[in-house]
């Protein structure tokens, strides 16, 4: 609501996923919640664990209102970058939902390093990086 209050005219583009092995209700819950918030829902990977990020994202995108028009994109910074396209240069906020400056994907048994969501956004941006 303080994203709509704030930026009433605004399109707002949203990219999130949901934690795998855990959490399994916030599948049906999330896009329900995010599409009376959100124009437009990109479908990412956030911490799968061990499942197929394609197949949490696959029962998100499941749940989404048949009005709210969404994506999968399982790669995140893939997602990040596409969230920039769909906002366009008009009057548009892109929410990063959940990650945010993490430099970890939890993936299986490990914790591959990964670009951060606010590095990413920086970049399409074209904003300097902090030193």
């Amino acid at each position: 609501t303080s994203v709509r209050k704030e930026h009433p005219a605004a399109k707002v583009v949203a990219v999130f996923g949901a934690p795998g092995d855990k959490a399994f209700e916030r599948r049906e819950v999330l896009p329900r919640v995010a599409a009376q918030f959100a124009d437009y829902l990109i479908y990412t990977e956030e911490d799968p664990a061990h499942e197929d990020p394609r197949a949490i994202a696959e029962e998100l995108a499941a749940n989404t209102p048949a009005d709210t028009p969404c994506e999968i994109i399982v790669d995140r910074e893939q997602a990040i970058i596409r969230a920039f396209e769909v906002a366009g240069e008009n009057d548009a906020v892109v929410c990063l939902l959940a990650k945010g400056d993490e430099t970890r994907q939890h993936r299986g048994d490990s914790f591959p390093e990964v670009k951060s969501d606010l590095h990413i956004a920086r970049e399409c941006l074209g904003v300097a990086q902090d030193a």
